[in-house]
């Protein structure tokens, strides 16, 4: 019995975001959360019967433009400055659940945003801790892939920790 090995495809590192890019989105989007929160406060301001619902609001509000947004074509306003976009393993636009997945890896550990900085330095797909949790790729909007390769699954050891994340397999000279 033979088993066939799912496929995914790679980028060039070029084409893959990098810290400064990252950098600067995360700034970008947190500007625009904390701006899109502060204008939910003030229209709760206007309404009593808003204020027991401002934190579950807050929190959906932040997961629509965190994750659902970065779900589509489109993405967040840092995407869109950036000139980027997320896809899966596969190069398509990642979904939802895959980008919902990534957002609850956002500020916990091991995916604290510097420690998601630092990493991705270190990385030939320049993937944070949170894409490889999701994974996912922050490529430049207009990418194309470099190659495709076997998805293997690769031992990560993290203070103590051990984690196994699906990588696809480059090509020795990409």
């Amino acid at each position: 019995m033979t088993t066939q090995r799912e496929e995914g495809v790679y980028y060039r590192t070029g084409d893959c975001a990098g810290i400064l890019r990252r950098l600067f989105i995360q700034v970008v989007d947190f500007a625009v959360v904390v701006a899109l929160i502060l204008l939910l406060c003030w229209i709760a301001g206007f309404s009593e019967k808003l204020d027991a619902a401002l934190v579950p609001l807050s929190f959906a509000l932040c997961h629509g433009y965190l994750a659902g947004l970065k779900a589509t074509r489109l993405g967040t306003l840092g995407y869109l400055l950036a000139g980027v976009r997320l896809v899966d393993l596969q190069g398509r636009t990642a979904s939802l659940w895959r980008s919902t997945f990534r957002f609850g890896f956002s500020g916990s550990w091991p995916s604290q945003p510097s420690f998601d900085l630092i990493w991705v330095g270190g990385d030939p797909n320049r993937q944070s801790i949170r894409d490889k949790f999701a994974g996912t790729y922050l490529i430049r909007r207009r990418a194309t892939p470099a190659g495709c390769g076997p998805i293997n699954y690769t031992t990560y050891f993290l203070m103590t920790y051990s984690f196994v994340f699906p990588e696809v397999i480059r090509k020795p000279d990409q």
